[in-house]
């Protein structure tokens, strides 16, 4: 089909399908119009990539559950750019609850999502009939349905595979944007995969952070202000419970807390965190407000025979929650080790991403009995 000089009208268009389909329209020489409700600078964004392409582009902001708004989207579309050829119905809404949770749909909701996705596709066709059938050779009208109006600012929805994937204030952790918008703590000491001698029973943790002010204000939450605990190998050892949590000191410089009593030092993999909490006690959840790091304490057979490696699992993390049915990335960090690459190539390393074969499908629940199932790399 020769789209070269046409007109497309895509409602939704400012990002993710609508704005997938609008670039590759422009791409092949259609002039796009941009619909948006909410999010008229991303619609800007994208119809200047467009015109990136050689091709005209407008950004037409309006609601599709509105039958007016519909109208008015058409009018402009065609003032702007003389005449309307495509109409990519693509715009939708929805609204994620707990299924466990059912009365927590209100009559609200299903009238917003149904008015947006299937009043709305009818309102813009009958909005835009006349101009498609005016045409002497009027090209089918598109449709779809993308949630691509829905609040962009839902936490753990949107899939990805790189945190540039993700809004701004967001990372991609397990394969979804969640929200990193809160304090960030970052680890010192002991150093990444230190390696302490046989015996060593306890340990200087140091840390610094930002965007948290230490308070010992333990009656409200005040986002901001908070109180910080230390973990070793998942158990407390400076704690609110215990009257040792960290309330003060100059977090951006650096804070150093030393000599704690490691759990059990006969272990040789250790685990340290610093979790940020709010003064009522509520836990931070935006991923950076925990800090982790990894040490080792060799053993003494580790030092009869000094050759052995020390490994550990840093990813995931003991608590970590991934969702069913989505891909499982390992993390493996050693020292006194050499990684030896399966395509040939070798050479020392601290650390090396795997992901294994076995993972959980789409339809296992994790209350289902299972048999184990080992990991490994893949060949």
């Amino acid at each position: 089909m020769d789209l070269n000089g046409k007109v497309a009208l895509i409602t939704g268009g400012s990002r993710g399908v609508g704005a997938a389909t609008a670039l590759q329209l422009a791409k092949r020489g259609c002039h796009v119009a941009i619909n948006c409700n909410r999010t008229a600078d991303r619609a800007k964004q994208v119809a200047e990539q467009c015109q990136a392409n050689g091709v005209r582009a407008a950004v037409v902001q309006g609601d599709v559950a509105a039958d007016a708004d519909c109208r008015r989207i058409v009018v402009e579309t065609i003032d702007a750019l003389g005449q309307l050829d495509i109409l990519v119905n693509n715009a939708g809404t929805t609204r994620f609850i707990d299924f466990q949770n059912l009365d927590d749909v209100k009559d609200e909701d299903w009238d917003d999502i149904l008015s947006v996705n299937l009043k709305g596709p009818f309102q813009c066709a009958r909005a835009a009939r006349a101009a498609l059938l005016a045409l002497a050779a009027p090209l089918s009208v598109l449709a779809g349905c993308y949630a691509a109006d829905f609040d962009d600012e839902a936490d753990g929805v949107f899939a990805c595979t790189e945190d540039a994937d993700c809004r701004d204030g967001f990372v991609c952790l397990n394969a979804l944007c969640l929200d990193d918008r809160g304090p960030a703590l970052t680890v010192l000491g002991p150093e990444s995969l230190s390696a302490f001698d046989a015996g060593t029973d306890t340990v200087e943790i140091s840390f610094r952070g930002s965007d948290l002010t230490l308070s010992n204000n333990f009656e409200t939450a005040v986002d901001g202000e908070g109180y910080l605990e230390i973990y070793l190998d998942g158990q407390p050892v400076r704690s609110k419970d215990a009257g040792t949590a960290i309330t003060e000191g100059d977090l951006a410089g650096g804070i150093s807390v030393g000599a704690l009593d490691i759990p059990d030092p006969s272990e040789v993999n250790h685990r340290v965190e610093i979790r940020a909490f709010r003064g009522d006690g509520t836990r931070y959840d935006n991923p950076s407000a925990t800090g982790r790091q990894v040490f080792f304490v060799r053993s003494d057979a580790l030092i009869m025979a000094a050759s052995r490696p020390m490994m550990a699992v840093t990813r995931p993390w003991p608590g970590d929650r991934i969702k069913v049915g989505a891909p499982i990335t390992v993390e493996i960090a050693a020292v006194d080790f050499t990684w030896a690459d399966p395509t040939g190539e070798a050479g020392p390393g601290t650390s090396r991403r795997v992901t294994p074969t076995c993972s959980w499908d789409a339809t296992t629940t994790p209350r289902a009995s299972r048999a184990a199932t080992a990991c490994t790399p893949p060949p």
